[in-house]
């Protein structure tokens, strides 16, 4: 599965230039929380479910090696500005729509 995910999906994009898990290559990694009860309709095959139902959130990312969400939390400079531009856009959006 891991080469498939890496090198697999390299070769797919026609690149030899991604796709390795080592030191001093651009680690992206996302890893999901797979919860039995977002899983639960998986019966034999917990990819398909997952890709079906798709996650609520990953537990880690990695982008070119740095941790941006860590235990599920985000772990970005700037999150709280950005989140309080999010409220702002939001607000006046939802006043347009009602």
């Amino acid at each position: 599965m891991l080469d498939v995910a890496t090198r697999g999906s390299a070769r797919c994009l026609g690149r030899d230039d991604i796709g390795h898990l080592r030191p001093g290559a651009s680690a992206d990694l996302v890893v999901w929380d797979a919860h039995k009860i977002s899983l639960a309709g998986a019966h034999t095959d917990p990819v398909e479910a997952w890709l079906r139902t798709g996650p609520a959130r990953a537990m880690t990312t990695v982008v070119a090696g740095e941790v941006l969400v860590d235990g599920g939390e985000p772990r970005l400079s700037g999150l709280g500005d950005a989140l309080t531009d999010h409220r702002r856009v939001s607000r006046r959006l939802q006043r347009l729509t009602d």
